[in-house]
C-alpha cells in the first residue's frame, strides 16, 4: 500500500502544526515519495525527527535518520520513540557510511542551505539512492514568504 497525504492519520498528525509551509512541505513530500512497506528511507538531516515520527506511523517501511547535530537526534528520538525499523545516526552527511544503492526513497529538507559543501552532499546522497530511488529536496526561495505563503 502506497502512503498518501489522503491518509486520515496524517491529517490527524497535522491537526495542531500552525505553519502552514511547514504543513504544505511535509505532505507535499509524502504524495511526491510514494512511500510503500517495503521502501528503505533516509531522512537526511532529520533534525528533531518529524519526518520520521510521520512516516514511523504511517508506513512500515525501514528509516535511516541522520543530522550531525547530537543533541537533536536525543531530541528526535525522543519524540519518536523506540522502535527497531528506525536507525539514528549523528553524522555529518559529506561522507555516508552506507554502500552504494542503498535507499529506495530519501528526504533532504531544510537541509542544504546548512552545509558547507552541499554539491559533495548531493553527489554522496545519489551515491546510496537506488537508480529507481526518489529523493525529495526542498531549500528555502528568498522570495519566501510572499510568493509561496502570504498567509505568513
Amino acid at each position: 500500500m502506497t502512503v498518501t497525504s489522503a491518509d486520515p492519520r496524517l491529517e490527524t498528525m497535522l491537526r495542531n502544526v500552525g505553519d502552514l509551509t511547514f504543513r504544505r512541505r511535509i505532505v507535499t513530500i509524502i504524495d511526491y515519495l510514494q512511500i510503500t512497506d517495503d521502501d528503505v528511507i533516509f531522512d537526511a538531516g532529520c533534525g528533531e525527527g518529524f519526518y520520521v515520527m510521520v512516516l514511523s506511523h504511517l508506513t512500515q517501511a525501514r528509516i535511516v535518520a541522520m543530522d550531525g547535530n547530537p543533541k537533536l537526534i536525543d531530541n528526535a528520538k525522543r519524540w519518536v520513540g523506540d522502535t527497531p525499523r528506525v536507525t539514528w545516526h549523528v553524522r555529518d552527511l559529506i561522507d555516508l557510511p552506507f554502500p552504494d544503492n542503498t535507499f529506495s526513497k530519501m528526504i533532504c529538507s531544510e537541509v542544504l542551505e546548512h552545509l558547507p559543501d552541499p554539491v559533495a552532499t548531493l553527489r554522496e546522497l545519489r551515491r546510496v539512492l537506488k537508480d529507481d530511488g526518489v529523493l525529495a529536496i526542498t531549500v528555502p526561495n528568498h522570495r519566501y514568504p510572499f510568493l509561496f505563503d502570504p498567509l505568513n
